[in-house]
């Protein structure tokens, strides 16, 4: 270890200056940040080798070995380490980021004709190898800087740099490599070298590992719509995150409360129920939260309430009811109703004394006994009861051949009454 005075920081403040500290050929094995209490194992405190607000240097050959909590901590730190280094990050394991986790404005600088290998390390959450977050405890801000740095000449290609980063057998639940909290400042830093984010480490070293390894926060949240849904029914959304390089993201989710919401729901991971309430053919959005100990995004979900389904109406304007006549039956659970045998039901124009192929403002649903013969319910067997259709033309469904209208009572186009015929059936022109 070599500690002396830091050019750089001794001209900026004169006589009081910061030292430089340097760490050449040096291993750290086996060191425990660890309490154990009644056969309990509390992890205490975070980074076998911690560094806030500092500067550091390492050279030589650097090993970091079967350390656990986290093996190398940057707080809004920086770590630099020399040409012709070798770095070892073997069996360590944390909470986040077992081999080396950077917060806030930290950043790791690489310099030319050095290896770096991260194997067998792993984290309870995120990032087996590294976790890099751009906030910290100290700010306010999110940095814009990329967690890896090359320290060199910026001319030399990256080829030719020869910075090797390989990345073996880690393991965490998001993230087996590498998470990090944003690729984009590693993707401005490469300063158009850069193709897409899955690359956006690579225009500063090269990087041995399978991109499925890596791991952002989650971006975007699916689905971003709903399917028009009845007022007052149940449905289930299976959520589904993805980060910046469209990989999923493991996650629970809560719904920001807010003043008269119009819905319930009932959540469970990523699986919920919802009930949406209001008035038919209306919309809005559900504000949705990721629920994580180390952050949390919100994404806005569209939806739209639908019609209500065939025997059921949105008299107040806030969920589907079961129509009050004797001859229809409901199932509130999945909104499905049933007509008696013998009965027309459908939606009538009241001021035009037509049939109308959904309720409006001006179509109230309607139910009667049926003339004999007319209602064959699309020539089903004989049943005591029907279930109504919940999609297509509900008179199609309710009459017997060749006949449409209320009550079933007229002859679709091309077709006439057989007034010679029993009941007068619709036959040919």
């Amino acid at each position: 270890v070599n500690i002396a005075p830091s050019s750089h920081t001794k001209q900026a403040f004169d006589s009081k200056y910061l030292l430089m500290t340097k760490f050449c050929n040096c291993d750290f094995k086996g060191n425990t940040i660890l309490k154990e209490t009644r056969n309990i194992t509390e992890y205490i405190s975070s980074g076998v080798f911690l560094a806030t607000t500092a500067t550091v240097y390492f050279c030589g050959t650097i090993q970091f070995i079967g350390n656990w909590n986290t093996a190398l901590y940057l707080s809004s730190s920086t770590a630099i380490f020399d040409t012709n280094s070798s770095v070892l990050f073997e069996g360590n394991r944390g909470l986040v980021g077992g081999a080396l986790v950077l917060y806030g404005f930290s950043a790791i600088f690489v310099n030319t004709d050095s290896t770096f290998n991260f194997t067998n390390n792993s984290a309870s959450a995120h990032g087996g190898a590294i976790y890099y977050y751009s906030y910290d405890q100290h700010n306010y801000f999110p940095s814009a800087l990329c967690f890896i740095q090359y320290n060199g000449n910026a001319s030399v290609h990256t080829k030719d740099r020869n910075i090797n980063l390989y990345f073996n057998d880690n393991e965490a639940n998001v993230g087996r490599a590498i998470f990090a909290s944003s690729l984009h400042p590693c993707l401005r830093a490469c300063d158009g070298e850069g193709q897409n984010l899955t690359h956006a480490l690579e225009c500063q070293a090269t990087y041995h590992y399978n991109t499925s390894d890596i791991s952002t926060m989650g971006t975007e949240l699916l689905p971003k719509n709903l399917s028009p849904t009845p007022p007052g029914k149940k449905f289930l959304i299976d959520f589904t995150t993805k980060d910046e390089l469209g990989h999923p993201v493991k996650g629970e989710y809560v719904i920001l409360p807010a003043r008269n919401y119009p819905f319930q729901y009932f959540i469970s991971n990523t699986k919920s129920t919802f009930k949406l309430y209001g008035k038919e053919n209306s919309n809005g959005s559900i504000t949705i939260q990721t629920a994580d100990s180390l952050y949390s995004n919100q994404f806005r979900i569209h939806y739209e309430l639908g019609a209500c389904p065939p025997g059921f109406h949105n008299i107040d304007n806030t969920s589907c009811v079961c129509h009050t006549a004797t001859n229809i039956e409901c199932d509130k659970t999945t909104m499905i109703a049933y007509v008696l045998a013998g009965y027309w039901v459908g939606y009538l124009d009241m001021h035009n004394y037509t049939t109308c192929d959904f309720p409006s403002k001006d179509c109230a649903f309607y139910t009667s006994l049926c003339p004999n013969s007319h209602c064959h319910y699309q020539n089903m067997a004989a049943l005591p009861k029907y279930e109504l259709p919940t999609e297509g033309v509900l008179e199609h469904f309710m009459c017997g051949k060749n006949r449409i209208g209320i009550l079933c009572r007229d002859c679709v186009d091309g077709t006439a009454f057989q007034y010679h015929a029993i009941n007068f059936t619709c036959g040919d022109t």
